[in-house]
């Protein structure tokens, strides 16, 4: 049920009660602070606090940037309050903007310029990795306790780092943060901006609409292209610095590693950095309180026609040690991935899958994060995590039926289990298709096919008026008879080309 919808590691810890948050009574609520800045040299729009980079910090009016030298006007593509941005100069110290604000926990949303990726780092912790695109925004939420907001973008691609809109909103007078569910992972878990919903998108961005927000905060740790030991030395020190106890950690690297691992050794992919790094992180995390869980990544578009089927991929074996060793779950994405993928093949393949047989695009990293919500909360009853579903998923054939004592195959009144082959070579696994009699993947699919069906088109056999050509069909026939199949030709109705009728 939907609910709705990276390098300094920190030398310091925050340590923080772990009470769930109180309601807040009427009085509180109309005391609490809502303050939006409109960045860039155009004005300001309605509802907004125009701020140009000639501001600097005046305490009588409680904001502006503590060096002027450090930031500059620049236009931006957006209309209204995204219309114009400030950039910071990461090169020029002081590239900060300051916002007096009383003790509480904040709701902080950002709207970047023009930029080609840009973090922003609040309070000298980075809040939110590598947003890209024009006019990207993303939310986060943290405690302020000394009076003051510390904000700038910086620390990515390029040195077009400027924002052009903040909106903060007071959320409590108390600084005890919600708890947290922090998700630590690579491209297929990470947020992105600006794209379409075909391109790649990350089910770490949809996992608040699968969570009950009014009892967590999602925090979405992630980025492309990273490996444990990136995020272990570059994005990890955030969710040191605020995780606590009551906080939830989904740790999901992993398919970097390997391949790495894969590149270097292919026989024996070598796990000692991916281990040494997620065990560092887990035994950290546990350190702080919070409940750590280990995710097995979902497999490629085609894993459900491998035969047999896959029982892990990655380093799943490797997460399943660490688990054991550290005494923290884990939440098997694979198999239940694998399973949908075998309930429904085709809506799978097409409709969830980018081009690249890895990564999912909007609609399958939605359904990505339903899975992980349900995999944490299968009950859905927030914080009562159950025993897993799917510990006896058995992918391997253990079991064969017989007609009778013969052990001859098991068929089908009449007819007998069919195997469909779109060409000869299918069939007998030439030109190297692993998956044909003889094949190197050993399909023991055919020992229980009787009937080969094939589709040839049409235009192949017919390709002008008056010609023909059958060598198709000789062949799958020739192959059929050589290893004792029946064949089963089938005309699929197709007429394409005037001269066929």
């Amino acid at each position: 049920m939907k609910l709705k919808r990276f390098s300094t590691i920190l030398a310091a810890a925050m340590t923080m009660a772990t009470h769930p948050m109180p309601l807040k009574l009427d009085a509180e609520a109309d005391s609490l602070i809502v303050r939006k800045f409109d960045f860039g040299g155009l004005g300001a729009a309605d509802g907004y606090i125009g701020v140009s980079a000639s501001d600097g910090y005046d305490s009588s009016k409680g904001y502006g940037f503590a060096n002027t030298d450090a930031v500059e006007n620049v236009p931006a593509s957006g209309t209204g309050a995204l219309s114009d941005a400030v950039r910071f100069k990461s090169d020029v110290p002081n590239h900060i903007f300051h916002v007096d604000l009383p003790e509480g926990v904040y709701k902080i949303t950002v709207t970047t310029g023009d930029v080609q990726s840009t973090t922003i780092t609040a309070e000298r912790i980075p809040q939110l990795f590598f947003l890209t695109g024009s006019n990207a925004t993303d939310t986060f939420t943290i405690p302020v306790t000394d009076g003051q907001l510390n904000i700038y973008a910086g620390s990515g691609v390029g040195t077009e780092f400027s924002i052009s809109a903040i909106e903060i909103e007071q959320t409590s007078t108390g600084t005890n943060t919600k708890p947290t569910i922090w998700v630590g992972g690579d491209s297929t878990a990470a947020s992105y901006y600006n794209v379409s919903d075909g391109a790649v998108r990350g089910w770490g961005q949809f996992l608040p609409d699968y969570v009950d927000m009014s009892q967590y905060d999602v925090r979405n740790i992630s980025a492309s292209g990273i490996t444990s030991s990136d995020l272990n030395k570059a994005l990890f020190g955030t969710i040191e610095y605020y995780g606590k106890s009551g906080d939830i950690l989904l740790l999901a690297v992993g398919i970097n590693d390997y391949t790495k691992a894969y590149q270097a050794n292919p026989d024996a992919p070598d796990p000692t950095g991916y281990l040494a790094n997620m065990t560092d992180m887990v035994q950290r995390a546990k350190a702080k309180g919070m409940t750590v869980y280990l995710l097995k990544p979902h497999g490629q578009r085609h894993d459900s026609a491998k035969y047999p089927l896959p029982k892990n991929s990655w380093f799943g074996d490797v997460i399943d040690e660490i688990a054991e060793t550290e005494q923290v779950a884990v939440l098997d994405l694979f198999r239940p991935w694998l399973e949908l993928s075998l309930e429904n093949q085709y809506f799978e393949r097409e409709a969830y899958y980018t081009s690249d047989d890895l990564h999912l695009n909007a609609l399958g990293a939605d359904k990505m994060a339903e899975m992980v919500s349900n995999l944490l909360f299968p009950l859905k009853k927030q914080g009562d995590i159950a025993e897993d579903p799917y510990k006896n998923f058995d992918t391997a054939s253990t079991v064969y039926y017989q007609t009778e004592a013969s052990g001859k195959a098991v068929s089908n009144p009449h007819k007998g289990f069919v195997m469909t082959a779109y060409t000869p070579d299918m069939i007998h696994a030439t030109n190297g298709f692993a998956y044909g009699i003889g094949g190197s993947a050993n399909n023991l699919a055919w020992n229980v096919v009787t009937i080969v069906s094939g589709s040839p088109k049409w235009s192949d056999l017919n390709p002008a008026e008056g010609v023909y050509n059958w060598d198709e069909i000789d062949r799958m026939l020739e192959a059929c008879e050589q290893h004792g199949r029946k064949p089963h030709l089938m005309d699929t109705g197709i007429r394409s080309d005037s001269h066929i009728r």
